[in-house]
């Protein structure tokens, strides 16, 4: 093998490298949310705002880009089935109670939290089926999601 030859596929690896590294940066970029949401929280405080059962959903921003989150919602699902065919679904809007109302900018490393009331109906639905938490948000038209269980 001659140099040119040597060079020619040194080249060639080095672009295919460089290709997938910013392929891979391309695909990294951007907000990545991280939620959580788990029933069954009480508030405690000196002034009791809210007696009874919370859900409390906390989201956190991973990314290397800020965000605005624009909407908090739940999908109730009777079972597997149902979410599979994605029918017999029953959509909540939530208007939750945090300091940081929506929409709210989400920095890279920021955490959102809010709170809302666990009533009767939504334990309920804690109890039967599947009931997934759902956040929108500005940089994505696809909601990021996860699934609240009762435990």
């Amino acid at each position: 093998m001659d140099a040119s030859t040597a060079a020619a596929w040194w080249g060639a690896a080095a672009g295919t490298v460089a290709l997938f590294w910013d392929f891979l940066k391309w695909l990294t970029s951007g907000p990545h949310l991280r939620i959580n949401a788990r029933p069954n929280f009480q508030l405690l405080g000196t002034v009791p705002i809210s007696p009874g059962k919370h859900v409390c959903v906390e989201v956190t921003n991973r990314g290397d880009a800020p965000t605005t989150l624009t909407m908090l919602a739940m999908i109730h699902f009777p079972n597997h089935w149902h979410q599979l065919r994605k029918t017999g679904a029953k959509h909540y809007f939530v208007v939750p109670i945090t300091k940081d109302p929506l929409p709210s900018l989400l920095a890279p490393g920021a955490v959102w939290q809010a709170v809302f009331k666990q009533d009767d109906e939504l334990d309920h639905v804690l109890q039967s089926g599947l009931l997934y938490v759902y956040v929108n948000h500005s940089q994505s038209e696809k909601p990021c999601r996860t699934r609240c269980r009762s435990k």
